[in-house]
């Protein structure tokens, strides 16, 4: 069995630790180590026998199931079902033993598993002929045992920032591209029935921007509290405890002007593009420059700030109100909010990059 040693190497690894504590002396040994190349090698062999048993595969044609997370991310032109959350209790990975199978999972869809059930859940992937697993990781740039685990034991993998590419390369060779998420709080469905909010809603100026507090991000976490000083719809707030409908979150997003999108690191938040796709500006770093301009986003309802910014805001303050004045009127720009933001339009990158692949069977 070609994936003997890399079954072998995770039930080591597992065994010690639990996945989610992203511990890094285990990180260590995923990344670097006299067993890397090999095991390597091995995961590119395991991808290349499941390639070279369905030639020329039409992804159309295929199954194809989508996480949770990922349950609006469904291109047009392509079939996909939705797993429910924490699927690995309840959803049959052996239903299909001949057919074609692509899971496309995001990287939180595995949230919560346990060490048992990782290993168990990896050893099918990495055993099976027929069954793909592609992950689309969002939290490549922190989060760096469970991405370099998920990168391991993934067919394909498609990180969503730029951080650590060279560590993930030297895990599986099978890294395509780089692609960012996209709004991902709505349906294209809902976003086009509430188009009509989105240009004739009040507004106040904002910015709005409550973040999640992570203890371990000081630098993040002191430019929202420094800015919270001016902006008071600036600050922390415990994120996972706000129960909100779909339709109260989009009226709270498209109730401000503007947002404040602060970053773990060198990432491009999803609040970026929640704050875009219901026609707000986004403020965000000046880093970030590089991802617009990298992957063609548009940047004409963004605010690029620095860190002098931070601790005189007045420019910002000066900014939002002519900066929104000018997209709102801007009609093209807003009936396109939803092709250019939403997560479909990103994931639609990811499926016609794998129907590449299939056809040229490497």
């Amino acid at each position: 069995m070609i994936s003997k040693p890399i079954v072998e190497f995770l039930g080591a690894l597992l065994n010690e630790t639990h996945p989610l504590l992203g511990a890094l002396d285990t990180q260590a040994r995923i990344s670097s180590g006299l067993d890397q190349f090999r095991i390597r090698y091995c995961k590119e062999r395991v991808t290349k026998a499941k390639l070279n048993r369905f030639p020329s595969l039409a992804l159309g044609e295929a199954r194809v199931y989508l996480g949770h997370l990922l349950r609006y991310a469904s291109p047009e032109g392509f079939a996909c079902q939705v797993l429910p959350k924490r699927f690995w209790e309840t959803h049959d990975l052996n239903q299909s033993v001949s057919d074609p199978v692509f899971y496309i999972l995001q990287n939180n869809d595995l949230a919560g598993i346990d060490s048992q059930s990782l290993l168990k859940f990896s050893t099918h992937f990495l055993t099976s002929e027929n069954q793909f697993l592609i992950v689309w990781d969002t939290d490549n740039h922190h989060w760096s045992f469970f991405s370099s685990l998920l990168c391991l034991i993934s067919d394909f993998y498609f990180p969503a920032h730029l951080e650590r590419l060279s560590v993930l390369h030297s895990i599986n060779s099978f890294i395509p591209m780089v692609v960012p998420v996209g709004s991902r709080q709505w349906s294209v469905s809902f976003l086009e029935e509430h188009q009509s909010f989105i240009r004739e809603e009040p507004r106040d100026t904002g910015p709005w921007g409550l973040h999640h507090f992570y203890p371990h991000f000081e630098m993040r976490n002191s430019i929202i509290k420094t800015l919270g000083e001016k902006f008071p719809l600036v600050g922390f707030a415990d994120v996972s405890k706000i129960n909100q409908t779909e339709e109260e979150s989009f009226k709270q997003w498209a109730h401000y002007k503007s947002h404040f999108c602060a970053a773990v690191g060198g990432d491009l938040p999803y609040r970026v593009f929640d704050a875009l796709i219901t026609g707000g500006v986004a403020i965000v770093p000046a880093d970030m420059r590089t991802y617009f301009n990298l992957f063609s986003i548009d940047d004409r309802a963004v605010i690029f700030y620095r860190g002098h910014d931070v601790f005189e805001p007045d420019r910002i303050s000066r900014l939002i109100d002519n900066l929104f004045a000018t997209v709102s009127r801007d009609h093209d720009y807003l009936e396109s909010l939803v092709s250019r933001f939403h997560i479909s339009n990103f994931s639609r990158k990811i499926f016609l990059c794998l129907q590449q692949i299939l056809n040229a069977g490497d």
